[in-house]
């Protein structure tokens, strides 16, 4: 990496590592989590208008980190402020979110394929995302059952095709590593938030709440790193 891209990366981390310490320390007032825990997003944000953007794969995973801002300021500046906050908080999140997840899908399909390696590729995802389901899906209102399924299926859908980018020869190979451990962590990340959103109890487990932080920011810290990288094809052209 860069010294820029070290400087922006470490910068995340440490700022990851506060709002870790704070969701340990015991505050009546949730919307000071979410006030800190949404000024970790807005660094992200605001680093992501840095770099200058020469191809439309770098303009395409910017607007994917402005998405990201949106969502978060339903799920995680709101929904704290308000307390659970009320049903339109959810969708308008995970609308958001199903937004910068359809621009990664855009940008991972590209010089799609499907071959054996891809089939060995969702073996991981299907390992955490059926046994998740059949847990949860019981659980869901009736009124988010659709929308929540979609959800599910994109994400999975997008680290699928994450992984698959580390050997389908579109990317450089230091760019699509990047790629497969973002997709991969931020569907992780994702399968906590639902267990906190659906499974009664899980929304005051300190022990989920850091698994979710700790996979999904490593994972759009990645994606910013890769939009600071001048180059992302193995053709100069794309």
């Amino acid at each position: 990496m860069s010294t820029t891209q070290k400087v922006v990366f470490t910068m995340i981390m440490i700022e990851l590592l506060g709002i870790l310490v704070l969701s340990h320390v015991p505050v009546n007032n949730l919307a000071v989590k979410g006030v800190a825990k949404y000024s970790l997003i807005a660094t992200i944000f605001a680093a992501s208008f840095f770099p200058t953007k020469p191809t439309r794969i770098h303009k395409i995973l910017g607007l994917a980190i402005i998405f990201l801002f949106i969502g978060d300021f339903f799920l995680v500046f709101l929904w704290n402020v308000l307390g659970e906050g009320p049903l339109y908080v959810k969708i308008a999140g995970q609308l958001a979110f199903l937004s910068a997840y359809i621009c990664l899908i855009w940008v991972y399909t590209r010089k799609f394929k499907f071959a054996v390696k891809d089939i060995l590729a969702s073996l991981p995802i299907l390992a955490v995302l059926i046994p998740i389901l059949i847990i949860l899906l019981p659980r869901v209102s009736s009124e988010m059952l659709i929308i929540s399924l979609f959800f599910a299926l994109v994400v999975s859908f997008m680290a699928w095709r994450a992984i698959c980018t580390v050997y389908n020869g579109y990317f450089i190979n230091k760019v699509a590593i990047r790629f497969a451990i973002a997709g991969f962590l931020m569907f992780l990340s994702d399968m906590g938030v639902a267990f906190i959103f659906f499974y009664p109890g899980m929304e005051n487990v300190p022990l989920l709440e850091n698994e979710v932080w700790i996979t999904y920011i490593p994972a759009w810290a990645l994606i910013l790193i890769n939009i600071f990288e001048e180059k992302l094809l193995i053709e100069s052209t794309g």
